[in-house]
């Protein structure tokens, strides 16, 4: 007989994720204190052999406390060292807390409405993390203990009865808290944005569509050294990226990083910067670029691969449009629905009034809790394949059965001509 596996459905996985979304309320994290109850006097009492007698010339049995079993010891063990690392953690998640951050960024001129809402979001960033690391060792911690249960090499005749460790438990919400304490801080991450030059509704802005900016390291924490720091990731964005490659001014290069999500994060800005060599290997240059301020922070959130694939699709057998010309088409504003299908922005880079670029420090929507939960991008590639075969379907058909030879001159002027459906939009007329 086979080992008994794990269930499909386990409904000890569902029980814990009902626990892990009551225990991340914000208001479990400061519970009220109880009074104390009032204390009555107590009579003298008198113990003989083994009864007890008051005043009242009555007695009754004493009985031996029942010594704890072990279960009930690891229960009392765990409420121990939750309420230990509560009391450590309690100042750090205060600091992340949305009203404190709110009065941060209000002390520092931001109008109550985007400080709210960059409280919001970097509140909701803190839950989002702290459940997903928390689902991750209940897994591996539930992984562990079907193997360890059940020997893999051992035959049996029956199946065997599944023993569950003692240490098979629900983690503490504040067991993680404490060493992330140690490596972030939000004043050190405020302290250091303001000394690099932003405002108060820059970092504002930031922290509503990029809510992980206020948990990077900064040196001088105890994390530093094991990653990039936000000092180096700011060098690269605003002063390598913006200021250097592109020669902005102090304040444009400000706004575009008010409309411009994951940019000052460590892939975000290497792959600013490499869109910008890539556009300027086509004969694109910076200048150029610096000048359309309106659409350059969503030129900077494209993928440079996705970028590249397009590239290669536009150079190759179904258009054959000339590498010169590819970067000055790829720049325009009327690729932009074309960029849209094949060259997607980030999921917290749109919202429902709009997208980045197009407004100022509030024009990017807070991303909301179910899209940290969900960061997986289901059925998006999937799209753009499809997409790609019908370019390529559409410019066989504009070449061998229109007539067509320069399918990328008649790009330049239409660049969503290869979306078209060809059976519904084009056989018609012919």
């Amino acid at each position: 007989m086979k080992p008994q596996t794990a269930p499909l459905v386990d409904s000890t996985l569902l029980r814990f994720l009902s626990a892990q979304r009551t225990q991340i309320s914000i208001e479990q994290m400061n519970p009220v204190p109880q009074p104390d109850p009032p204390t009555t006097p107590r009579t003298p009492t008198t113990t003989t052999n083994n009864y007890s007698y008051n005043n009242l010339d009555t007695y009754t049995p004493i009985t031996t406390p029942t010594p704890p079993t072990a279960i009930e010891e690891e229960i009392a063990e765990v409420v121990r060292r939750a309420q230990d690392a509560a009391a450590d953690s309690l100042a750090w998640f205060t600091d992340y807390n949305s009203q404190n951050i709110a009065s941060r960024l209000t002390d520092l001129g931001v109008p109550m409405e985007e400080a709210t809402a960059a409280g919001n979001a970097v509140q909701n960033y803190v839950m989002a993390k702290t459940a997903r690391k928390r689902i991750r060792k209940f897994l591996r911690d539930r992984d562990d203990v079907w193997i360890s249960d059940v020997a893999e090499e051992e035959e049996y005749e029956e199946l065997p009865v599944i023993q569950r460790s003692a240490t098979y438990r629900l983690s503490s919400f504040y067991e993680e808290l404490p060493v992330w304490g140690r490596e972030c801080s939000i004043s050190g991450v405020v302290d250091l944005m303001l000394g690099r030059g932003l405002t108060g509704r820059d970092i504002a802005a930031v922290f509503a569509h990029t809510p992980s900016v206020s948990m990077t390291r900064v040196k001088g924490n105890e994390g530093e050294g094991k990653g990039e720091m936000l000092e180096d990731t700011l060098d690269r964005a605003y002063g390598e990226v913006l200021c250097g490659m592109l020669k902005l001014r102090k304040y444009d290069a400000r706004k575009v990083i008010r409309t411009c999500p994951n940019l000052l994060t460590p892939h975000g800005s290497s792959s600013a910067q490499e869109v910008i060599n890539i556009l300027s290997s086509l004969h694109v240059s910076p200048s150029s670029l610096s000048r359309d301020k309106a659409s350059l922070p969503i030129l900077l959130s494209r993928s440079p691969a996705a970028l590249f694939r397009l590239i290669a699709f536009l150079s190759g057998d179904g258009v054959r449009m000339p590498v010169d010309r590819i970067g000055p088409f790829i720049r325009r504003s009327e690729c932009k629905p074309l960029l849209d299908r094949v060259a997607p922005l980030p999921r917290n880079a749109v919202h429902s009034g709009g997208t980045i670029g197009d407004g100022g420090a509030g024009s990017v929507g807070v991303p909301s809790m179910e899209m940290l939960l969900n960061s997986a991008n289901e059925g998006l590639e999937a799209e753009i394949v499809k997409t790609y075969k019908q370019m390529y379907h559409t410019a066989i058909f504009l070449r061998e059965e229109v007539g067509i030879d320069n399918v990328g001159k008649v790009m330049s002027s239409y660049p969503d001509i290869l979306m078209t459906d060809v059976e519904e939009r084009i056989i018609p007329f012919f």
